[in-house]
């Protein structure tokens, strides 16, 4: 996991990145290096890279998405994400061409609205003799469970694993580095799957199916944050549903149900006893 500043990288030839009318300030003079070429010649192994992608629809609207794009190890892009559950006011304004003045409580200046993605995307990994599959979980997505689940449900096509992407630099010096990862973990449980998590700042990690951190880059989650260097490890497979990938959340809904049951008899004995005979 590393990042860019400044620098575009050309995946397809012929197109100018400085053409788009994006509103974000670029640098003019930031060098222009050939991501292929770096692949081939220099990483040699498939990379996610989390990205943000424009599109014009048919009526020359521009729509911006936090993307995620995977590249095979000789730099062909094989697939791209575009993240569907958004975070208020960080990615988007709710409302907001509806109600303009709500942009006042945004961090930013200007329209940086993102339209959430609509694809179930699984990336394609070809190993040896046979291909796994994984998806991608941007930043805050790992936090939303009923998303992870409709990748295992046993209606989807499934995965092999879940890839994390996320840049947590937002919250340097505080406790939510650790926090995150504790969330993600509950992912791993609830679907059976590894999670493999690429953070800025940290805490990158590998987790294992059963919610176990396995690989850090450091010793401890707390000298994980802030170092550089690389998380080597297996990435074990899950197989198989688990009920709450089958069922989602019937039991808490189940719970309720009856804690209102309850609830209700309760009332009803207590009233008789209390009328006098």
């Amino acid at each position: 996991e590393t990042s860019f500043a400044g620098t575009w990288y050309d995946f397809a030839p012929g197109v100018n990145p400085f053409s788009a009318p994006i509103q974000v300030q670029r640098d003019a003079n930031a060098d222009r290096a050939d991501m292929t070429t770096h692949m081939r010649y220099g990483w040699r192994t498939p990379t996610v890279f989390g990205l943000n992608s424009v599109e014009w629809d048919g009526s020359g609207r521009l729509w911006k998405y936090n993307s995620a794009l995977f590249v095979d190890r000789d730099g062909t892009p094989r697939g791209r994400y575009d993240k569907m559950h958004l975070v208020p006011f960080g990615e988007y304004v709710p409302m907001g061409e509806t109600l303009p003045f709500m942009s006042m409580f945004t961090p930013y200046e200007g329209d940086y609205s993102c339209k959430p993605g609509a694809n179930w995307t699984r990336f394609p990994l070809p190993v040896g003799e046979r291909t796994y599959h994984f998806a991608c979980l941007i930043c805050y997505e790992d936090s939303d469970a009923t998303l992870a689940r409709n990748y295992v449900h046993p209606s989807a096509e499934g995965v092999d694993f879940f890839v994390n992407i996320s840049n947590d630099g937002w919250f340097d010096g505080t406790a939510e580095h650790e926090q995150h990862l504790a969330i993600c973990r509950f992912r791993a449980v609830e679907t059976r799957r590894s999670v493999a998590r690429a953070v800025n700042m940290g805490i990158s990690a590998i987790i294992d199916p059963d919610g176990r951190v396995v690989a850090l880059p450091g010793p401890t989650w707390a000298e994980s944050k802030k170092v550089e260097g690389i998380v080597r490890g297996p990435v074990p497979l899950g197989t198989g549903t688990t009920l709450y990938a089958r069922f989602g959340d019937w039991l808490p809904v189940a719970s309720w149900l009856v804690i209102l049951f309850g609830g209700i008899v309760r009332g009803f004995l207590v009233r008789r006893h209390s009328v006098p005979a």
